[in-house]
């Protein structure tokens, strides 16, 4: 059980890293006092860091599928 535990925690752990990606997104899209490659370099940053939590999210959840449905036999 203390898999699926830490496997929670990880899988909110991503979750606040996205959401805190989006949040700074956003505050950088409305400050628009960046020249464009910087902006271009951020946005292909942030796509590629929430690609790779989406993947680490999916990876978790079923990491916690798995340990739970071992836990119920």
């Amino acid at each position: 059980m203390k898999k699926c535990q830490v496997a929670d925690m990880e899988k909110r752990s991503f979750e606040e890293d996205l959401s805190t990606i989006k949040l700074k997104k956003l505050l950088y899209i409305s400050s628009k006092r960046k020249p464009t490659r910087s902006w271009t370099s951020l946005r292909e940053k942030i796509e590629r860091n929430m690609q790779k939590y989406k993947e680490e999210i999916l990876k978790c959840e079923s990491e916690i599928s798995q340990l739970r449905f071992q836990s119920e036999r």
